[in-house]
């Protein structure tokens, strides 16, 4: 269920959010997951947000509803305001699969919006959302004054690019499906900070919602936490992931970077760590 609104009376409602990345929260010492894989930017000024708000339609969503689904056609952007968003494509089969979890700041529908397309993913609202909706005449009508607008439009379209590049590295790039998985918990680390330390992280994804964003079976993710739970990688109780041993974890995730990383290697390592490379690049078919 959606609730729509265009209130633009208060001073509050009228203001754009910042830009940049939302500070990552911490709940009694743990770091949480941070919601959003890409560095997310408003698109629009704050001055010409506090103009445009009354054009801009707030939009309400409870958890589970939907935002926007796959081969509607592309009406206008959203910006989200409060909440998590999800982005899913699905094959002609039923098989989902996860684009990514969006928080606020993050504009939504960008590619379609421009292009005048259908969109190719479903928008689902993971937990009570609120957004706004700006037409694609408004839109396209601001990109095309003088200013910044232009060159944010470009930023983020980049930052699509480059994450769905990065999922094909993930996806077919890789040599195992436990590969898949310890890039995916690398990349739930807080800007990717991963030391010897262990770092616990509040995770809010359950394990279909894990097989939906690297392209497993659910059964595949239960069976690979477990393996890694008993070699002492990771421990995970409920909803708070620990990952014990950050280097080992790194080291599944791309096995011949581990040992690019120690500088002084002997003349065996370099050879072993040459053979895993080559090995990979045959896998991959370069």
């Amino acid at each position: 269920m959606t609730r729509y609104s265009s209130r633009s009376s208060s001073a509050a409602d009228r203001r754009a959010p910042n830009s940049g990345i939302r500070p990552i929260p911490k709940l009694n010492g743990i770091e949480a997951a941070e919601p959003i894989p890409l560095r997310t930017a408003s698109l629009l000024e704050p001055a010409w947000w506090a103009r445009s708000s009354a054009l801009a339609c707030q939009a309400l969503h409870i958890r589970g509803s939907l935002i926007f689904t796959e081969g509607q056609a592309a009406s206008g952007v959203y910006l989200i305001e409060t909440g998590r968003v999800k982005l899913t494509m699905c094959s002609g089969r039923g098989k989902s699969l996860i684009l990514g979890f969006f928080g606020p700041q993050a504009v939504l529908g960008l590619p379609a919006a421009i292009l005048g397309l259908a969109h190719e993913a479903t928008a689902e609202a993971v937990n009570p959302s609120t957004t706004r909706f700006l037409p694609r005449e408004d839109l396209l009508r601001h990109l095309r004054q003088p200013g910044d607008a232009s060159l944010r439009a470009a930023e983020l379209l980049s930052q699509m690019v480059y994450a769905t590049l990065r999922d094909v590295e993930t996806l077919w790039l890789t040599s195992s499906v436990e590969q898949k998985l310890a890039r995916f918990l690398l990349s739930l680390c807080p800007a990717r900070n991963v030391s010897r330390e262990p770092v616990r992280l509040a995770l809010e994804l359950t394990h279909e919602d894990i097989s939906q964003r690297i392209g497993v079976s659910r059964e595949t993710v239960t069976r690979l936490l477990s393996r890694l739970k008993k070699r002492s990688i990771l421990d995970l109780k409920q909803s708070l992931l620990t990952i014990l041993d950050p280097r080992a974890l790194r080291r599944l995730a791309d096995p011949s970077d581990d040992l690019r990383r120690r500088g002084n290697l002997s003349d065996a390592e370099r050879r072993i760590s040459s053979e895993r490379v080559r090995t990979m690049d045959v896998r991959r078919g370069r």
